[in-house]
């Protein structure tokens, strides 16, 4: 069975595993765990579960914007969703 190919009109993922994300960037397991830990990646939580936002991180990846924030420093609400430096 051929593999799927991919539709354009197939919208990217709005949150990325720590893993996933870190392989956007060259970055091993290990790595990409330690980048979220230490704030490198942002990260949110979902139900418990750290993720990472797909569409902020690719704009980091592209040099659109930076992390952290001009100010260095991010709200946080735990469990609400809120990106956490």
């Amino acid at each position: 069975m051929p593999a799927r190919q991919k539709n354009p009109t197939d919208e990217e993922p709005l949150v990325l595993d720590i893993p996933v994300a870190g392989k956007l960037a060259d970055m091993g397991r290990s790595a990409s765990y330690a980048a979220a830990i230490s704030g490198d990646m942002p990260t949110i939580t979902i139900g418990g579960r750290k993720k990472v936002p797909g569409k902020l991180w690719r704009a980091i990846l592209n040099g659109e914007t930076s992390w952290p924030p001009a100010g260095g420093s991010v709200e946080t609400q735990r469990g609400r969703g809120v990106i956490e430096k």
